[in-house]
């Protein structure tokens, strides 16, 4: 496929994806301007693990993309972009989840649909005594995620957290936007026929190899579209890509930058907490951190429990809120042979044994969703 086949000028779209991303941008300061000096205790905590138990990228992605495509392409790109940018420190964990962005509006999935598998996400046992525990010490409680944020707005609400921080994908406004603008629908029909040429690929070609089929995804974003995950300036490719290009990913990177504003806020006390490895700045960075069922988060956290069941998260932040311990040394103590979990000190010199005890937990719960 290559768009450049088409003879279409650039189209200077810049002021429209402003228009359609001011609304994220101007909830994320309505929730920061909720949290004062005088705020007694702030939780600000990943959403999918400690909360939510699924993965409603991957599951979306598994529903909707014909031919049982979706996770294997979601899977693909991971692959692909995590050793290419992330570990190689130019880009940040989670990158790779706007990808999502171009197949989904292709195969006309809708902000509904979304929405829809977001509220069929199971809740983690306990996770409403950590949000009442919190409300009645009169602090505020808020959800940050890799996850796209307008489509568990709904689902945050009815657990009973302040707000979201999360990534941007406004699917249905750049839908309403740009369909019918003739480039634009050019770019859906190439994307749905890569997708379908990928499928045929991986199914029918035994000889071709899982590093080849990430590699052609790769290609397609960069080379194709111009995704320019790491902002060196690619020249302007196409109009999903330009959009792509200029919406917010909160990954870890992302996430230590929240956190950040939420620290300036100076509450009381601000715990914050995470299983992935996308939370582990942010976790680093905070004085009382807890990393739960998170071999990764772990490393980063000053406490870390594995457990089923986050009633004993709610203890433990009670502790905390109460001053009946002022490190996480004296929050050992206490929680020293609790059945319910195993509560212990996070860092890196967390011993390998804990780590692998993280990843049976997170393993258990999650399912498919652990690997991500």
């Amino acid at each position: 496929m290559l768009l450049k086949e088409f003879n279409f000028p650039k189209e200077n779209i810049r002021s429209d994806v402003d228009e359609i991303v001011a609304q994220h941008r101007n909830y994320e300061n309505f929730l920061l301007n909720q949290i004062t000096e005088g705020t007694p205790i702030i939780l600000f905590s990943d959403l999918e693990g400690p909360h939510l138990i699924g993965d409603t990228a991957l599951d979306v992605m598994k529903r909707f993309i014909p031919d049982d495509m979706g996770g294997k392409i979601y899977n693909a790109t991971y692959e692909w972009y995590d050793p290419l940018y992330y570990k190689t420190g130019l880009g940040q964990e989670a990158g790779d989840i706007i990808m999502a962005l171009p197949l989904l509006l292709a195969h006309g999935v809708t902000g509904e649909k979304i929405v829809s598998i977001a509220a069929e996400s199971g809740r983690m046992k306990g996770s409403d005594k950590v949000i009442e525990l919190v409300k009645n010490k009169g602090g505020k409680t808020f959800g940050i995620t890799s996850a796209w944020s307008q489509h568990h707005l709904e689902r945050v609400q009815e657990i009973g957290m302040d707000g979201l921080f999360g990534t941007e994908f406004p699917i249905d406004e750049i839908r309403a936007r740009f369909a019918g603008k003739p480039r634009f629908e050019i770019e859906m029909e190439q994307i749905r026929k890569f997708t379908k040429s990928l499928g045929l690929g991986i199914i029918c070609e035994t000889g071709i190899t899982p590093r080849y089929v990430n590699q052609l995804i790769g290609n397609f974003y960069t080379s194709e579209l111009g995704v320019d995950f790491i902002n060196h300036g690619l020249q302007w490719k196409s109009i999903i890509g330009d959009i792509i290009n200029q919406l917010n990913v909160v990954g870890d990177k992302g996430k230590l930058d929240l956190f950040k504003k939420v620290r300036d806020k100076r509450p009381r006390i601000l715990v914050t907490m995470g299983d992935g490895l996308n939370d582990k700045k942010m976790l680093t960075e905070s004085e009382w951190s807890i990393g739960v069922n998170g071999p990764d988060a772990v490393l980063g956290a000053t406490i870390g429990i594995v457990t089923n069941d986050m009633e004993v998260v709610a203890d433990v932040i009670g502790v905390i809120a109460d001053g009946k311990a002022s490190s996480p040394d004296e929050v050992m103590k206490i929680f020293r042979g609790d059945d319910r979990a195993i509560v212990h000190l996070g860092g890196g010199n967390t011993p390998s044994d804990l780590i692998e005890k993280h990843r049976e937990m997170r393993r258990k719960i999650r399912g498919v969703a652990a690997n991500f």
